[in-house]
Parts: C-alpha cells; structure tokens; sequence
C-alpha cells in the first residue's frame, strides 16, 4: 500500500533546503558537498534514516527513499549522487 502523505525524509530535506541551495555551487565547484551541507544531513537525521532499523535507521521503503533522493536532486544535482 502505498503512502499518500509526506515522509519524514521528506520532511527531513524541507528542514535543510535553505542550507542545500545556498552550497550547491560551492560543492559544484569543490567538487564535493561542502562540510556545512553534510553537518545539515547529519543534523536532518537523513545520514541515519534511510539505515536499516537494525542499525538504528527507519529502514524506510524504496518508494520513500526514491522521493526523497529526488527531491534532493532536484535542489542541487550533486546532491542526486550521493
């Protein structure tokens, strides 16, 4: 059954849009995320999420998780990589 409301992944990149859009082109150019990007996914609880709930994640299913890489793709394709 698929879900119709948000997911708190999604939820999660909401709360660091802001962050993503003001580094994507300094990660662009570096060539990797900038460091305040990363301690944002950290900080979101996105870096811990997507882990299986035997290690501690939510183990979300692979529709959330393919909502959730798209949308931050959409914010700054480097993001879409990783």
């Amino acid at each position: 059954m698929i879900s119709l409301t948000p997911s708190a992944g999604l939820d999660m990149v909401k709360s660091i849009e802001s962050v993503i859009l003001e580094t994507a082109t300094e990660s662009e150019s570096n060539r990797s995320l900038v460091q305040q990007t990363v301690d944002a996914l950290w900080t979101s609880g996105l870096m811990t999420w997507m882990n299986p709930s035997a290690a501690g994640g939510k183990e979300p299913s692979m529709l959330e998780m393919l909502d959730v890489w798209q949308e931050m793709a959409r914010l700054d394709g480097s993001m879409g990589w990783i």
